[in-house]
């Protein structure tokens, strides 16, 4: 039997665990369970940060994705992806079926283009109102672009049939906002590069966009409904300032 003391004893006992590996391995246990418990409890349901990263994850997520292996496939594409966010959102499907019969309609009568030119749309914008322009004696629509302050990624094209410096942009009938995408496109000519964006937001005719999945479009709505609803690229290849009416005589 030893002679040590109980406190000599513990004293050694201390020292050899200290020198062992133990205290590290006990420690990194520690960490571990401790981040793990944090993590665990924040992505619960109830927990703020998970619910963050579910919306941001479903958002990122094409609404089809089993389309996306197979693209370019436009026009199911946006019919299957509007279909899906109808049912999700607890539309009655009665209204779902009568507008995705309606949207099938649509994008069958005119193909959804990869790239739609802005010079394009804003020749069709003023053949929608050639007639009235003729009749008021309008030289030019009034179109203003305007680029974000904060991030020059971001342009508005505001547009409306009537001309009108001195009102505000906002009190224009129609708003596209675009977002610069990471490609260019040479314009029809094949002289220059020309930016290429996103259109991830439409106010047309002073109202949401739903407006325009009617039976029977323009080819101007129906450039629209391709830029928003059909993921068409808006190629910016033109000034706006030399989109006048056919009756100008400037």
């Amino acid at each position: 039997m030893t002679d040590k003391t109980l406190k000599e004893l513990l004293q050694e006992g201390v020292e050899r665990f200290n020198n062992s590996g133990k205290p590290t391995t006990i420690i990194d246990n520690a960490i571990e369970k401790l981040f793990k418990d944090i993590i665990d409890s924040e992505f619960r349901s109830y927990g703020n940060f998970g619910e963050i990263v579910r919306d941001a994850v479903k958002k990122a997520l094409p609404a089809n994705i089993q389309d996306i292996i197979s693209l370019p496939k436009y026009n199911q594409l946006i019919v299957n992806s509007l279909q899906q966010q109808w049912l999700s959102s607890g539309v009655e499907q009665h209204f779902v079926d009568k507008a995705t019969n309606l949207l099938n309609d649509i994008i069958n009568e005119y193909p959804i283009p990869e790239y739609i030119y802005l010079s394009d749309l804003l020749e069709a914008f003023v053949e929608e109102y050639v007639e009235d322009a003729e009749e008021e004696r309008w030289d030019r629509p009034d179109i203003r672009l305007e680029v974000s302050d904060y991030d020059s990624g971001h342009i508005r094209v505001y547009f409306d049939k009537k001309p009108g410096a001195n009102r505000s942009c906002y009190s224009l009938d129609n708003i596209l906002a675009c977002s610069r995408l990471d490609e260019k496109v040479i314009d029809k000519l094949e002289l220059n590069e020309c930016e290429v964006y996103k259109v991830y937001s439409a106010k047309i005719d002073g109202d949401c966009i739903g407006k325009l999945l009617q039976p029977t479009n323009t080819k101007y709505q129906n450039l629209i409904i391709a830029l928003y609803y059909g993921q068409s690229k808006l190629v910016f290849d033109c000034d706006v300032d030399d989109i006048v009416y056919p009756n100008d005589c400037d």
